[in-house]
């Protein structure tokens, strides 16, 4: 890709997780949202394919799903991977 036409510097410090469920219409695009972070630049981003984890069925709105308790603990491990430990506590 191209250098970025602008730079994200309010993500810079945040990573950022794309979440795609295999039946969400989305699926078609969310890889180019990906390379859109990746392209240049300072984004950390991880693109996690829920049906890859063994959870399938899914659309776009995750938390209307029958198994959101299962979505919920794949975005819970991406949160906790990526809290740093505060010192001196």
């Amino acid at each position: 890709m191209a250098a970025p036409a602008e730079d994200l510097v309010n993500l810079e410090k945040a990573p950022v997780a794309v979440v795609t469920g295999e039946t969400s219409y989305y699926i078609a695009y969310d890889h180019l949202t990906v390379r859109y972070f990746e392209g240049g630049r300072e984004v950390s981003v991880k693109h996690v394919r829920l049906e890859n984890r063994g959870i399938c069925w899914n659309g776009h709105m995750r938390m209307l799903e029958r198994n959101s308790d299962e979505i919920v603990v794949v975005v819970k491990e991406l949160a906790l991977e990526n809290m740093k430990p505060k010192a001196n506590l």
